[in-house]
């Protein structure tokens, strides 16, 4: 077992490296995509919001969707870490990712719970 110093060191270092926190950011997104598809077709078109995520179910553009979002995340998160030289902004945009990560598997399971205070 580490020491909780290490353990300290340890989760520093992970915040330090980009890849990590872009894999987060991307797969995070990609789980809030794939729980939105488990909804029936017809609850997505009449309750989601996202007016641009309703025309690419509504046209069948699902995995070319998927394709463009993917690869925007992923370098775009990939872009502004590796761009953030100042350590203060470095910390701040990784702090935005973790906040963006949680508020997208957060937001997904508002198509589960169907108590109204949710969100």
């Amino acid at each position: 077992m580490l020491s909780q110093k290490k353990q300290i060191v340890a989760l520093l270092n992970f915040l330090k490296s980009i890849r990590p926190i872009s894999y987060i950011v991307t797969i995070s997104m990609l789980i809030d995509i794939f729980l939105t598809l488990l909804v029936p077709r017809q609850e997505i078109l009449s309750r989601e919001s996202n007016e641009i995520f309703v025309f690419i179910v509504s046209h069948n553009m699902i995995i070319f969707y998927i394709f463009i979002i993917t690869i925007f995340y992923f370098f775009g998160s990939n872009i502004l870490l590796r761009y953030s030289n100042n350590k203060y902004l470095y910390s701040y945009t990784v702090l935005y990712f973790i906040i963006l990560s949680i508020s997208h598997i957060a937001t997904v399971l508002s198509w589960f719970i169907d108590d109204i205070d949710y969100f």
